[in-house]
């Protein structure tokens, strides 16, 4: 009887992680640049600073003020993240420059109405905070992600 339960239990496991594995997931998300000449060390603690100052001062619950209809799970993909970038020119000579960037938007499971919006809403706050940061004397480079997956 105990061998059956164990074989039972891990049979229903099995299924319902390679269900999981299948569910399909996708990102919108808006990039907001680091500006300046600064290295890419001091960039990154710039990006954390003002990513912690975001996400602590609301991002979340100014997302849910915006957009009510979404439920706990769907504000639970709302995200800010800050990362280095290398990018190579398109002169073709192979050269590369690294940059840092702050990702916010929202992670979601089948579907999320306004998705897109929401990314927009979230990038808004984001460059709104780095202006602040540094001023008008630096011009603010942002762009749109969308990215697709499947699996987890």
């Amino acid at each position: 009887m105990r061998f059956r339960l164990r074989r039972s239990l891990a049979l229903v496991v099995t299924v319902t992680s390679g269900i999981l594995s299948c569910t399909r997931f996708s990102t919108v998300a808006e990039a907001v640049y680091i500006p300046g000449d600064a290295p890419v060390p001091e960039k990154l603690a710039i990006a954390e600073s003002i990513g912690d100052q975001v996400w602590k001062g609301g991002l979340v619950e100014r997302v849910k003020e915006a957009y009510p209809n979404l439920d706990e799970d769907q504000l639970a993909g709302v995200f800010i993240r800050w990362e280095s970038i290398s990018v190579t020119t398109n002169a073709g000579d192979g050269n590369t420059s690294t940059g840092v960037r702050i990702r916010t938007g929202i992670q979601y499971r089948g579907g999320v109405e306004n998705a897109r919006e929401i990314a927009v809403f979230c990038g808004d706050i984001v460059e709104e905070a780095v202006s602040q940061h540094f001023g008008e004397a630096h011009e603010i480079y942002r762009i749109d992600l969308f990215e697709e997956s499947l699996g987890l």
